[in-house]
């Protein structure tokens, strides 16, 4: 079965919205790309006023507090380096690049992040704010067999400028935006 997403337009399958007991199909009507990036943007924009960033750790540190997360969810040392190592085995080249720009001192409050893991590449590496980081990775897959990025879309990022490019576009655009562009790209 399939159903119009009221945000973008776009006709899916049922299995792409998230599940909502009072709708009649039993379904949202946003599908679940849409609803992750209203909730991207409004946590972006609520990490602007200083004041709710201030009480949202203190509700979040509360929460696990009381739930006892950081007692019952703790990763024991050995489940952590069994994931870390397996991780590695997947992605070698990932750990090899790591080892490469280990003693590259980032710069206060940013992160190491590569473009490509290709050997010439691996400590061509770019300095992003956390934040930034994480939003770049919304929207770039790793792509292994060439050992690149490329995007959520499927356009491969094999040269650094293109990446350059594309990085520069996220990082200044908001979700809705970027989504309405790749569906005006593809009509």
């Amino acid at each position: 079965m399939k159903k119009i997403c009221r945000r973008c337009g776009i006709e899916k399958d049922l299995s792409e919205y998230y599940k909502h007991a009072q709708m009649k199909d039993g379904h949202l009507n946003i599908c679940m790309i849409c609803k992750k990036g209203d909730a991207i943007n409004q946590y972006s924009e609520n990490m602007q006023d200083f004041e709710w960033k201030i009480k949202e750790r203190k509700r979040t540190r509360e929460r696990n507090i009381r739930l006892g997360y950081w007692v019952k969810n703790k990763p024991s040392a050995s489940s952590k380096k069994k994931a870390i190592h397996s991780y590695f085995e997947k992605y070698p080249e990932k750990l090899k690049a790591q080892s490469l720009c280990g003693n590259i001192k980032n710069p206060i409050g940013k992160e190491k992040h590569h473009w490509s893991y290709n050997n010439s590449d691996l400590r061509d590496i770019t300095f992003l704010a956390p934040v930034d980081h994480n939003k770049l990775h919304c929207y770039i897959e790793y792509f292994q067999p060439a050992k690149m990025h490329k995007t959520i879309f499927g356009e491969p990022l094999y040269t650094k400028d293109r990446f350059i490019k594309f990085m520069d576009y996220v990082l200044s655009h908001d979700h809705d935006e970027i989504i309405n562009e790749f569906y005006r790209k593809a009509k």
